[in-house]
């Protein structure tokens, strides 16, 4: 019995150690962290295209990437969701819905302890359909780090 539960430990070794994965290619995708709780870029497969999503900084404030690429790693597209009508701006949360449009939250840095938060909408092509300034420039108390969309109608802050 001790031979055989040997001979499975060794058989198991050797399988382990053949199944192991070889990376293939690999690429750098720079995505800031402005708070402790962002995870990164959302990294998702769809078909056969790696989709990543992330924010990327610039000297007006950050703004959203999306890069498309091949499973042999090749950049298949890259869109810039741009803010251009923002200064200094932070994105707290970014969401897609199930037409491909973006909604993306920003808070835009006025002075010290005074920000506003913008919601602006993106269709699939990174083009601003709309920019709706949700808080006034007065209350400083308010900063929200989430959102969600309930039914591609409706924007949970």
């Amino acid at each position: 019995m001790k031979l055989f539960t040997y001979l499975l430990f060794t058989l198991g070794v050797i399988i382990n150690a053949q199944s192991q994965s070889t990376m293939i290619w690999s690429r750098n995708f720079t995505a800031p962290m402005p708070y402790s709780d962002y995870n990164g870029p959302t990294i998702q497969l769809l078909g056969d295209t790696i989709q990543v999503c992330g924010r990327s900084t610039y000297p007006t404030g950050e703004q959203l990437s999306l890069v498309n690429y091949s499973l042999e790693g090749e950049i298949l597209s890259q869109k810039q969701f741009e803010n251009t009508s923002l200064n200094n701006s932070t994105i707290l949360d970014f969401k897609f819905d199930s037409n491909n449009s973006v909604y993306v939250l920003h808070k835009e840095e006025l002075t010290m302890f005074k920000s506003k938060i913008v919601l602006q909408k993106f269709d699939s092509e990174a083009i601003l359909q709309w920019s709706s300034q949700i808080q006034s420039v007065t209350d400083t108390s308010y900063v929200p780090y989430k959102m969600g969309i309930i039914g591609d109608s409706c924007v949970i802050i």
